[in-house]
């Protein structure tokens, strides 16, 4: 998470020195440890080494801070989500869409410096797909580690687990299977009633639902077909289905039918033709014809 400090060294001068060293120390730890993207201005960095009692290797990552700044500054200017730090005791506020303000009083009374919390469905099936995921965006980004405390959100109990989880005042994303047969069907139950929780409160964070139907349809099918035998081994191939992708068009990133096949259910068209709805079976159709 992104997280800057917004205030000038004049404010910072009337507060407590105690209270405001702890607040440079938790930040500080935070970006050390990786937790958190900090920026902090140069003049106050100057300013906490002047007037602040660090020690030597709190010291020298804020100088790294400072040094940083010049690629740092900019960036919540356009970052589409951070947490402004404000001095005070200003409860946590979302201002404008994921974009939060907070102050120093209550930031350091909170869990906000902490771990933040990824909350899985499944944990044992769609946890190692998550770190592969992470691990890809690291490389492509200029990204050392993406820290995360991963959570089993329980199956059909992850709404509660969920808002156990927000009692903790983390930074708390969860991920949520669609269940979806195509790109215009409805919400699951399982995500409207974790969007309904995560509306009665002020959290930072987000409820995210997965573009396809469940974690298994954003692995290549050659590479499902490989390990067929550990994942469905009640069907012998999944040669009908693999011809009805190759022949299919895509018109769009969502127009894929492989992004919405349960793959639980079978890999032979007629089946999933009589477990879908009527509304849906128009862009099975489509798919299976060509057109």
């Amino acid at each position: 998470m992104l997280l800057y400090l917004e205030t000038n060294a004049e404010i910072l001068a009337d507060e407590s020195s105690e209270q405001i060293e702890l607040l440079f120390s938790e930040l500080l730890l935070a970006s050390m440890n990786g937790i958190h993207f900090v920026v902090i201005a140069r003049p106050l960095c100057n300013w906490a080494d002047q007037n602040l009692h660090l020690n030597k290797r709190e010291t020298a990552h804020l100088k790294r801070l400072k040094h940083d700044f010049a690629q740092r500054g900019s960036i919540p200017k356009s970052a589409p989500c951070f947490i402004q730090i404000r001095i005070g005791d200003n409860a946590l506020e979302e201002y404008d869409d994921d974009k939060y303000r907070i102050g120093h009083i209550a930031l350091l009374r909170s869990d906000l410096l902490s771990d933040a919390r990824l909350l899985l469905e499944h944990i044992e099936n769609d946890g190692d797909l998550i770190d592969v995921i992470l691990s890809e965006i690291c490389r492509s980004q200029p990204i050392k580690n993406i820290k995360l405390q991963r959570m089993h959100g329980g199956g059909a109990d992850i709404v509660t687990c969920f808002r156990h989880a927000l009692l903790e005042r983390r930074v708390t994303v969860c991920i949520a299977d669609s269940d979806k047969y195509a790109p215009c069907d409805t919400h699951s139950a399982t995500v409207r009633n974790l969007t309904r929780e995560a509306d009665r409160q002020t959290f930072v964070g987000a409820v995210c639902e997965s573009l396809g139907r469940e974690a298994e349809n954003y692995i290549p099918i050659e590479i499902l077909s490989s390990h067929r035998r550990r994942i469905c081994p009640e069907y012998t191939s999944f040669n009908i289905l693999d011809g009805l992708l190759r022949r299919q068009q895509i018109a769009g990133r969502l127009d894929c039918l492989w992004l919405f096949f349960d793959i639980k259910r079978g890999a032979e068209v007629d089946k999933l033709l009589a477990i879908v709805n009527p509304p849906r079976k128009a862009l099975v159709r489509r798919k299976v014809s060509g057109r």
